[in-house]
């Protein structure tokens, strides 16, 4: 059933508003990256970044290549489409130098999430792929 007010799911004549699905949306966004450690981030990494927003879930896909310098221990991740109203949950890849997972780490009420690898701490240009799903405070 479809309404002006959004979709009714799993209902045949009733629609009430816990079952209408009226806030989605979708598109690119710009993540900022800080290299957390004794390194730094010394060119414009190179972002492919997603969103999906369904009611208050919010899904971010982002492949980053960097152009790095010194060690560091994690990646933070700035500008989030949606501000997180609870932590959520994510994991990724670096593939490009050596294969091993990433872990991710919200940050509450924030834009911003940590990227940490599982074993030791990144090395120079990495290559990552991460996947992040949070509820947003709107």
């Amino acid at each position: 059933i479809s309404t002006p007010a959004g979709i009714a799911l799993g209902v045949g004549s009733a629609n009430t508003a816990s079952n209408v699905l009226d806030d989605y949306e979708f598109g690119d966004f710009t993540p900022t990256w800080t290299a957390v450690g004794s390194g730094s981030i010394t060119g414009t990494p190179t972002n492919f970044a997603k969103y999906v927003k369904s009611g208050r879930q919010v899904t971010v896909s982002v492949s980053t290549i960097f152009q790095t310098s010194g060690t560091f221990t994690d990646y933070r991740l700035d500008n989030l489409p949606f501000t997180q109203s609870m932590i959520g949950a994510g994991s990724g890849v670096e593939y490009g130098q050596q294969g091993v997972g990433l872990m991710i780490q919200g940050v509450n009420s924030s834009t911003q999430f940590f990227v940490k690898r599982y074993d030791a701490a990144f090395i120079a240009n990495a290559y990552i792929m991460v996947n992040y799903t949070y509820i947003t405070t709107s």
